[in-house]
């Protein structure tokens, strides 16, 4: 039926001509017309002032969400870090524990050895 802004207004202004008649159709179409062209001169302006606030608030945010994006990666970065340092440490334990462990059952295999010799004499 009436699909936009500019055919409800045609409806509008058809109405304001069968309404009034003859004697002040000529000022009531002139005064709508200045209403009508005043309503699409502040839509524009409004419309215009939107865009530039978006875009404001656009570049603002671009800025902090690649800063973020920075700190997360150096974030993501140090903590791997941390982990294969860890993990290396772990080892390095694990091997030195193994280590000793070894030492101390040479020691008894030792021990042990000479228990033998010393039982068999």
């Amino acid at each position: 039926m009436i699909g936009s802004l500019d055919d409800f207004l045609i409806v509008v202004l058809v109405g304001i001509l069968l309404f009034a008649g003859d004697k002040n159709s000529v000022n009531s179409i002139k005064s709508v017309l200045k209403g009508y062209n005043e309503f699409k001169k502040r839509r524009d302006e409004l419309v215009a002032e939107l865009r530039r606030e978006i875009n404001d608030i656009a570049e603002e945010s671009s800025t902090p969400i690649r800063d973020v994006s920075q700190h997360f990666k150096q974030g993501v970065e140090s903590l791997n870090n941390s982990y294969l340092q860890a993990r290396n440490n772990f080892q390095d334990m694990k091997v030195k524990l193994l280590e000793e462990r070894i030492k101390e059952l040479e020691e008894e295999i030792e021990k042990l050895k000479k228990q033998t010799k010393s039982d068999t004499k």
